[in-house]
């Protein structure tokens, strides 16, 4: 009679993986487009028009705060979206890989940008 060996871990890939990865994409996606449109808008021509779905508004009627917003918000949610990459690169290897320092460090430099913005709105 052979003897059942039960695994102490057991690890599936599966429905939690894919919904971790697909919203890494989306928050990344969604910060990278509000930190360029906030840079667009803080940065672009003062006679310049934002289009976006059939409307149009001229950069000079809107407030600065729009500006500032949008990068901050940006940043915060490119941050997180690199946090993570970086959290799941780490997990997967067990170990701070390159990647995953590379990773931690643009999640810095995105959490910096934010509260850069943050300092020079206030």
């Amino acid at each position: 009679m052979t003897t059942l060996r039960e695994r102490e871990h057991v690890s599936a890939p599966g429905v939690a993986t894919r919904i971790g990865h697909t919203m890494e994409w989306i928050v990344g996606l969604v910060g990278a487009v509000a930190a360029l449109v906030g840079a667009w808008m803080y940065y672009g021509p003062a006679d310049g028009t934002l289009t976006l779905f059939n409307s149009s508004w001229s950069v000079t009627e809107i407030t600065e705060g729009w500006a500032y917003g949008l990068l901050m918000g940006g940043g915060v949610f490119l941050a997180f979206a690199f946090g993570m990459s970086g959290y799941k690169l780490y997990k997967r290897d067990g170990e701070f890989t390159p990647m995953a320092l590379t990773m931690g460090f643009l999640s810095l430099a995105a959490l910096a940008g934010a509260v850069i913005y943050l300092f020079l709105w206030l």
